[in-house]
């Protein structure tokens, strides 16, 4: 009899637990999906986008002008090489305007990556006059996935997948991300929770914090020595597979001409950086990679006006950790001059800008 009563607790238990434990998923997926918890509160987009709306916040109450805003998209090696605040001085003198430059490179960033943060940025109501998008060419071919592979689809809610597919993620990966978080979203979500609970147990590049260290335009300067033997083989394995056999095309193309698209709808003023690379990356450029890649270059200055710095050959090998990364006295002479550059286009905007405004 006492088994039989204890067999019917335990399985009564067991039950119970089965059914806290789908409701717990269930709900955790509900609040993830509603917004009510953002995952992506500890990831690139989330800190960049909070800290962006901080600096814009930041100036004074009274002013009836909105503050020019001019923002950077790309990938860390954006990250490590616009000290953006260095443009804010000389252009609220030559406009009377408050100003707010940020830069809003990630790691991993792309042009894809790009197209996404700027859409969310307008859709949650902060919308830049000045767009800059890093443009790597390595990843303009069919062939490249390194950025896709960094773009993590389980943090995408269900009306970004349409544009996320179309971008370049596949149906198929992205459908099963989505069932896997419905399925199991505290195990999909487990970095989010224990940055959330105790970091300590993550590995330093899984954990949130590590995010925090730039400056107050977005800059995060890369105190690392010169390169060691090695670190540029390194990065050649890293974009191997970009360089070899290029062929012009596929999503990340697709991307570039989507923010071109969605800049010019919206009025934001847009242009294109490559950034600086040591003379050995550049040594990796075929001339059949180059003769693909002007063209559409090209094609891209007539059909939307905008302008492309190529500044690859800017800065000395010296100035550079890897090869790709700029050190800090790197990334401030190369600061320097890309400010000077856009100084006058950025002034001509506000202008206009203003005129419209009147």
């Amino acid at each position: 009899m006492r088994r039989t009563i204890l067999a019917r607790r335990q399985r009564r238990a067991v039950l119970w637990a089965g059914v806290a434990f789908v409701a717990l998923q269930l709900g955790f997926g509900v609040a993830v999906e509603s917004g009510l918890i953002d995952v992506r509160d500890n990831t690139n987009y989330s800190y960049r986008a909070g800290h962006l709306r901080q600096q814009l916040a930041r100036e004074p109450a009274d002013r009836n002008t909105a503050p020019l805003t001019v923002v950077m998209f790309g990938s860390s090696r954006a990250m490590n090489a616009w000290q953006a605040s260095e443009l804010e001085q000389p252009l609220r003198a030559s406009t009377g305007r408050p100003v707010v430059a940020y830069n809003f490179g990630v790691r991993g960033g792309g042009h894809i990556y790009s197209s996404l943060s700027l859409r969310k940025l307008v859709a949650e109501g902060t919308r830049p006059d000045v767009v800059l998008l890093e443009l790597f060419p390595p990843f303009l071919g069919e062939q490249a996935d390194t950025e896709l592979r960094w773009l993590a689809a389980n943090e995408l809610r269900s009306r970004e997948f349409e544009l996320a597919e179309w971008l370049g993620l596949q149906s198929d990966e992205v459908r099963l991300h989505w069932s896997q978080r419905w399925l199991t979203p505290l195990y999909t979500h487990r970095v989010y929770l224990l940055n959330r609970a105790c970091p300590q147990l993550l590995p330093h590049e899984l954990r949130a914090n590590w995010l925090m260290v730039y400056d107050d335009s977005g800059w995060v300067a890369h105190n690392k020595p010169p390169p060691k033997p090695g670190d540029v083989e390194k990065t050649r394995r890293m974009y191997a597979a970009n360089f070899a056999g290029f062929r012009l095309g596929g999503p990340s193309c697709r991307a570039l001409r989507e923010t071109l698209d969605f800049c010019r709808g919206e009025q934001i003023a847009c242009g294109l950086v490559m950034l600086p690379e040591a003379s050995q990356v550049r040594g990796w450029y075929s001339a059949e990679m180059e003769q693909q890649v002007q063209p559409f270059l090209e094609e891209l200055v007539a059909e939307y006006g905008v302008k492309i710095i190529d500044a690859r050959d800017w800065i000395s090998d010296e100035g550079f950790s890897d090869g790709n990364h700029l050190r800090v006295a790197g990334a401030r002479e190369f600061s320097e001059r890309l400010n000077g550059e856009l100084l006058p286009a950025t002034v001509a905007v506000a202008l206009d800008r203003g005129s419209q405004n009147r």
